[in-house]
């Protein structure tokens, strides 16, 4: 029996199934329920039309930069030789501009800074913390960074910084500013060996000079004390002045040595400091970026279009399918119990038949009642 319930409760499942497939059924669901399509796209509409027009429009600024150094040139030659994963980047190479730009050194020089701008014919003056409305440092660095983006294309090794504001004037003045923070901290901050080699060489020529000053002033001293050292012969004043004539020599040699290395050393310098060469300036955009509106609403009501027509199409083949599946199910459930526990069961139906006699009888004596109280 409980098979048979089964093999009956999967057919009406399949047949419903199949009967719900059928594509004029789909659309005679739909055309029923179309009410409930319209309203819920009519209600979609106007609450999403109401927020994105109270959404600012928003404006971006992009500047792009060019790599330098050599390591510029040799992203596409280590994905030819299998070297992705190892680090050639120079000193002087542009490759750590992104993450210059992204430090907290940076960014907290930029939080610093006050904008002065004009915005529809009106004088603004803001901080960051005044666009963000915030004054925690942690939120200030995390609300930044989407306001600031830097992107490197690993192909070129071209980078791409961009600012979105409310305020066109804002956008480029931060990206001019990121630009100005990031010279600064090329021409301050960033070492070199070529740098190092330089101020070695000066600290050694200093020194040098210095050694140089001194032997000169004892031999000027010891010569004035001997005079006569030339005509008396004297082979000790001779000695001590020879010696500090190859001294002199020595170190005149050493210190032109040094004084010639030290201006290679500043040539070479120069050519290492890293330069920032701007491809595209930060430009003052005339036109806005965002929020894209037409295209947002057409994709919620789209959405929302297609969650409705997949609910009401649930809606309609699930309830027979419950209905059938439950109605299987308990008789299954129930030709089990009758099998597993048959004088319980016979217990219970007894109990029962009793139990419904006794209110039969009792809803007839009140109803007997009744009557006579009536005629009464």
């Amino acid at each position: 029996m409980v098979v048979d319930s089964s093999k009956d409760g999967m057919e009406a499942q399949s047949t419903s199934i199949r009967s719900f497939v059928s594509p004029w059924r789909l659309a005679r669901i739909l055309f029923a329920r179309r009410w409930w399509l319209v309203s819920a796209v009519v209600v979609t509409a106007v609450l999403g039309a109401t927020y994105l027009l109270l959404q600012p429009n928003v404006y971006t600024s992009r500047a792009v930069i060019l790599p330098s150094g050599e390591s510029a040139g040799i992203g596409s030659l280590k994905d030819l030789v299998g070297l992705t994963g190892i680090s050639m980047v120079e000193e002087n190479s542009s490759a750590l501009y992104p993450v210059i730009l992204n430090s907290a050194h940076l960014r907290d020089a930029m939080l610093a800074d006050t904008f002065s701008f004009t915005h529809g014919g009106e004088e603004r003056s803001l901080t960051i913390a005044d666009y963000l409305k915030t004054e925690d440092r942690d939120r200030l660095h995390r609300n930044l960074g989407s306001v600031l983006r830097v992107s490197t294309s690993a192909r070129t090794g071209e980078i791409v910084i961009t600012a979105e504001t409310r305020y066109p004037r804002l956008s480029q003045m931060l990206l001019e500013r990121q630009l100005e923070l990031l010279e600064e901290y090329n021409q301050q901050r960033r070492q070199s060996s070529a740098r190092n080699n330089r101020d070695y060489l000066a600290d050694q020529a200093t020194e040098a000079s210095h050694t140089l000053a001194l032997i000169e002033d004892s031999l000027l001293v010891f010569q004035q004390a001997n005079r006569d050292w030339t005509s008396s012969g004297d082979p000790e004043a001779m000695l001590t002045i020879g010696r500090l004539q190859r001294e002199i020599e020595i170190q005149s040699t050493g210190l032109a040595y040094l004084r010639q290395q030290l201006e290679i050393a500043r040539f070479e310098t120069t050519k290492d400091i890293p330069v920032v060469r701007i491809l595209d300036a930060p430009h003052l955009p005339s036109e806005k970026s965002g929020p894209q509106r037409t295209m947002t609403l057409a994709l919620i009501l789209l959405v929302v279009g297609a969650a409705t027509v997949v609910t009401i199409l649930l809606i309609d083949v699930a309830r027979p399918l419950v209905l059938s599946t439950n109605d299987a199910d308990s008789r299954a459930l129930n030709n089990e119990v009758v099998a597993a526990f048959p004088r319980t069961v016979k217990l219970v139906n007894r109990l029962t038949q009793r139990t419904k006699m006794t209110d039969t009888f009792g809803q007839t004596d009140r109803k007997t009642k009744t009557y006579e109280s009536t005629d009464a």
